[in-house]
């Protein structure tokens, strides 16, 4: 019996299920015939039991579905037919799709199907209903599409016309910002709210149609009294100023013929002038000009006039234009105390140049601020490598003289570090002083050779320049200065004409020279050396740079060279950057050698040359100081010796190396109250490989 009666169960449940499986393909094909506009496809669905009102769900990537009904998607293809029988056999007007809550009278206005919305609303449909995604109703989708007789006819049913979306755009607002004269004017003939804001900016429609720029809108709502100087929240802009920026110059005169406030800023303090001259808009500027626009308002961002921008940006009519009206010729921007003089000169406007300085513009004058002071136009020039706005400069009297603060370079140095030859040329013809120095005695000759411009230095040496001169920071020469800097060619040339090759540093500092750790007393040859300069040490050896001369840290070039740079005491290893050609420093080892350097020289941690070639893995070099006699058991301060700075760099070839010349293994050092000898070291730092050759070698602890 219980047999029978689960037989009969699943007989009855799999005819449940079948018949649901049945409705539902019923459902799809109801929809699918609605969507391709198939009239008979419906009658057949619908004939066969498919649910009018059914919703075909698909689901998508992510989890999202999406589903339609048989009159929405009519609906939104436009098949009126269809939708006349949907209606005709009971559809739910008001039904919604899934995800974006769009009904059937929503799609229909959004594609423009009148004949359609029509249906729909005399079948009741909600003229007032929004979806989910904006909250836009029929209306707004309309009006923003440009659909007047839709627009029309939702109207008559009741749709609400100042009625907002989610972002408090309205019909009037989206219809003025797409240009849709028909739709706006019916509005307007409505009764809409012409000033009416939205809710996330505060804007209205008369600054959508302003910022782009349809006038025949912006005229009707003018003359349906649209507040003119309403601002929106987000940047406080009003209409005059989205015009004068978008450059819609009957616009701007329309607005201003109606009462426009014509000094009126924005949230950054442009008016509309200022926008209008910064974008070359020069009808615009003429006619806010005409008008009486303020001419040397500034703006907040940098507390620059409209001649300001302007001359930033090479318009020169709009120039002409706002100097004619009286514009400060010399009007500085508050941010750097930079003026139009300066900006046209730095930018390359060599029109605008010109035009200024014939109207009276001072090329002396100096940028002011903190960050930048003593700037002119000269020296604003240089970066233009315009050399008319140079000349034009000159010519109108800048002084290339002229003391600056804060360490900005004279022009002739600046010149001079960037080669630009003809700049140097024309400064040195109208006499400018060719050993001019800044503040810390830095000099043109010193710039060119620092940076490898070797035709100014000719020409620099030719005008008189001092060779030898030495700056205030740290006493430094040009040569020092170029052997510093890896500038082979411009060494042979500084001692060609007769640099002093030993000429010495007289006090400390990095200002210039490359990450340096010579301190007072370093010469040419002790930079090059620690730098691994080797064909700048050559030329220095050839002309008799003194091999042992030291600095007030002790270092001669020798060491310098076998430490690859490196000076500091103690065990840290050397900065990598310093290994990327070692056998630069074995070559220039061999020549302070053959020049006959003190091998044992000390340096101020009573290290040698071996000690320092041992601590940092230069195994070249200390093959080559052994082989020339070097000490193999020099101790430094601490009593460590070549031994222990090999085994504690982990240099197992050199520990090698120097067990083979008789290296004492049992030393011992105090580190911190801790004796140690080479085998103790090796051991802490881990470097198994020099553990099993010291003992071998017979070493103790």
């Amino acid at each position: 019996m219980k047999r029978i009666l689960f037989s009969i169960f699943c007989v009855l449940l799999m005819s449940v299920i079948f018949a649901e499986a049945g409705i539902s393909d019923k459902n799809d094909k109801l929809i699918q015939a609605a969507e391709t506009g198939n009239l008979q496809g419906v009658q057949s669905a619908l004939a066969e039991g498919a649910d009018i009102n059914a919703l075909m769900v698909k689901k998508y990537e992510f989890g999202m579905e999406k589903g339609t009904t048989a009159l929405i998607a009519a609906s939104e293809k436009g098949h009126k037919e269809v939708v006349k029988l949907l209606l005709n056999r009971g559809a739910n007007v008001n039904i919604k799709d899934i995800p974006n809550g769009f009904t059937a009278l929503v799609v229909a206005s959004q594609n423009g199907h009148t004949d359609i919305v029509k249906l729909l609303l005399d079948k009741g449909a909600d003229a007032n209903e929004i979806e989910a995604v904006t909250g836009h109703p029929a209306l707004i989708w309309a009006a923003g599409k440009g659909y007047a007789e839709i627009v029309k006819r939702l109207l008559n049913r009741g749709a609400g016309i100042n009625t907002k979306d989610a972002n408090g755009f309205t019909a009037l607002m989206v219809a003025s910002d797409g240009g849709h004269r028909e739709v706006v004017k019916l509005l307007l003939d409505q009764g809409v709210d012409v000033n009416i804001k939205s809710t996330i900016d505060g804007s209205t429609a008369l600054i959508w149609a302003s910022q782009k720029g349809h006038n025949e809108i912006v005229k009707l709502l003018v003359n349906k009294h649209a507040d003119l100087n309403v601002k929106d929240k987000k940047n406080s802009s009003s209409a005059l100023t989205l015009a004068s920026y978008i450059g819609n110059a009957e616009i701007v005169k329309f607005l201003l013929d109606n009462g426009a406030d014509i000094n009126t800023k924005d949230g950054t303090g442009f008016t509309s002038l200022i926008w209008a001259a910064d974008k070359g808009h020069t009808d615009v500027v003429k006619i806010l000009l005409d008008r009486g626009a303020n001419v040397d308002t500034r703006e907040t961002i940098k507390g620059a006039t409209a001649l300001w921008w302007a001359s930033d940006n090479g318009y020169l009519e709009i120039v002409k234009l706002l100097l004619q009206k009286g514009a400060s010729v010399d009007s500085r921007d508050t941010t750097y105390g930079a003026t139009p003089l300066m900006c046209a000169s730095q930018k390359g406007h060599a029109e605008v140049v010109k035009f200024l300085l014939d109207k009276g513009a001072d090329p002396n004058i100096e940028t002011t601020s903190n960050d930048a002071k003593g700037i002119t136009a000269l020296v604003s020039a240089l970066g233009s490598e315009r050399e008319d706005i140079v000349k034009l400069l000159l010519d109108k009297g800048a002084n290339f003289n002229l003391k600056h603060i804060n360490n900005i370079p004279y022009a002739l140095i600046m010149a001079s570090k960037d080669g630009y030859l003809n700049f140097v040329k024309m400064l040195l013809n109208k006499g400018v002083d060719v050993n001019l120095t800044d503040k810390e005695g830095y000099s043109a000759l010193m710039a060119a050779a620092e940076n490898g411009q070797i035709k100014i230095i000719n020409l620099l040496l030719d005008k008189g320049a001092n060779i030898n001169l030495k700056n205030t920071y740290d006493g430094s020469t040009a040569l020092f200065m170029a052997a510093s800097s890896g500038q082979a060619e411009v060494v042979k040339l500084l001692l060609d004409k007769g640099a002093d090759v030993n000429a010495k540093r007289a006090s400390g500092g990095q200002r210039r020279v490359i990450a340096s750790i010579y301190r007072d007393g370093s010469t040419p040859l002790l930079a090059a050396s620690y730098h691994g300069y080797v064909e700048i040490v050559k030329l220095l050896l050839d002309k008799g740079a003194d091999v042992n001369v030291k600095s007030s840290d002790g270092y001669n070039a020798l060491i310098l060279a076998s430490a690859c740079g490196h000076t500091k005491s103690g065990y840290t290893k050397i900065n990598k950057n310093l290994f990327a050609s070692p056998n630069r420093y074995t070559e220039i080892v061999k020549l302070l050698l053959d020049k006959g350097t003190d091998i044992n020289e000390r340096d101020s941690d009573n290290a040698t040359a071996l000690f320092r070639a041992s601590q940092n893995g230069l195994t070249e070099v200390v093959k080559l100081l052994l082989e020339k006699g070097a000490d193999v058991n020099v101790q430094n301060i601490n009593d460590a010796t070549p031994l222990m700075m090999a085994s504690t760099g982990g240099h197992k070839d050199i520990v090698k190396i120097l067990l083979e010349k008789g290296a004492n293994m049992n030393v011992i050092t105090n580190i911190d109250g801790v004796e140690y000898t080479a085998l103790k070291i090796a051991k802490k730092k881990g470097w198994n490989d020099i553990v099993t050759i010291l003992k071998q070698a017979g070493a103790k602890e």
